[in-house]
């Protein structure tokens, strides 16, 4: 369950210490004037920790760290049950704290000291039990990032709050849109691939090559078929980025290509990196 280190003692191959999973399966970064509101929610895939949360033997933390004013600290978690056996994170972080690129790592850390001895651990360990203290680290989701924008302008709405990324009902395949109404623009995802939409947030890259883009070249052309010139909602935002970014008037894919910043290199960078990892391993 420990996606990026072994806890509490290493094993001596490559697999975690603990079976089952731990990840981040959404994430949801809403910027305003003070705060930026984030939620977040998580699967907890192994019936032992699930009864360690629940009795409160271990706990959910996060921290989070900004490399632009050199701090980082813990986020007061608010934690609620979803229907579907995800968690649902909620969080905020002051605006004065934070400016441009911000991390956010998730973790399982025991909530008083344990005596720990789990079915599930690794076969390395045998029967060996391990004394845990208070805050020990035991699993750890891993960490996404986003930029915490703290020059918010309520004028200038960010991308993000144009588009409202929901699950596609039945079994028709292919991304859907929804451009008619004001506030923002509706992506409807086929059920299958909006799991691993969702399961994508620690790797944005993704997600912004493979359905955002695509969504807001769509949006872009639509956007450019409105005549009215005081128009609001998310069209204004549109024109609003397109001006910030010197390509009105441009082709909807150059456009989309510069207000996401180059999507499709940054993709193929990313791949590049993961590839170089697993070739390393």
């Amino acid at each position: 369950m420990a996606s990026r280190g072994s806890y509490p003692h290493p094993v001596l191959d490559n697999s975690d210490d603990i079976s089952g999973d731990f990840r981040i399966s959404s994430a949801l970064v809403t910027p305003a004037p003070d705060f930026v509101d984030l939620q977040f929610d998580v699967r907890v895939e192994n019936a032992e920790f699930e009864e360690m949360l629940d009795t409160g033997a271990a706990a959910i933390r996060a921290r989070w760290k900004c490399s632009a004013t050199f701090s980082s600290g813990a986020l007061d978690l608010r934690v609620a049950p979803l229907d579907n056996g995800s968690l649902r994170c909620e969080a905020q972080l002051d605006q004065d704290d934070v400016d441009g690129r911000t991390d956010i790592s998730l973790y399982i850390v025991a909530g008083r000291p344990l005596d720990l001895d789990l079915a599930s651990q690794h076969g390395d360990y045998g029967g060996a039990t391990f004394a845990v203290a208070r805050g020990a680290v035991l699993a750890h989701a891993g960490t996404f990032s986003f930029d915490a924008r703290k020059s918010y302008d309520p004028m200038r709405p960010p991308l993000e709050s144009c588009f409202r990324f929901l699950k596609k009902e039945g079994k028709k395949p292919f991304v859907d849109i929804d451009s008619s109404l004001d506030e923002h623009i509706d992506v409807y995802i086929p059920e299958a691939q909006y799991e691993q939409f969702t399961d994508q947030a620690a790797m944005p890259e993704v997600q912004v090559a493979t359905v955002v883009l695509p969504a807001l070249v769509q949006a872009l052309v639509d956007c450019a078929a409105e005549t009215d010139p005081d128009v609001g909602g998310w069209k204004a935002t549109l024109r609003s980025l397109c001006e910030r970014h010197s390509v009105t008037g441009s082709d909807p894919l150059v456009q989309a290509q510069a207000i996401l910043g180059d999507p499709i290199a940054t993709g193929f960078n990313r791949l590049a990196l993961l590839i170089q990892d697993e070739e390393g391993e």
